[in-house]
């Protein structure tokens, strides 16, 4: 089990961040006393979930513009 600032480390973001995804549900917890922990197992779930997600939407970008769209050279100046 980790701390909040631990799972926020892990994440890389802060740990109001992190506590905002406990209270939103995107990240399970237990809160045996006054302080929140995290398991490790539902932070590696996370980013794995959101890995997937990542991949999905590349895929999904690279499909609406295809291997038919020219290479165009746009020049900036």
């Amino acid at each position: 089990m980790l701390s909040t600032q631990e799972a926020a480390d892990l994440l890389r973001v802060s740990r109001p961040t992190l506590v905002k995804m406990l209270e939103d549900g995107l990240l399970s917890y237990e809160q045996p006393g006054v302080h929140r922990r995290v398991a490790r197992s539902a932070i590696d779930d996370f980013l794995a979930h959101r890995r997937s997600r990542r991949a999905k939407a590349l895929d999904e970008l690279a499909e609406t513009h295809g291997s038919s769209a020219p290479d165009e050279i746009v020049s900036t100046r």
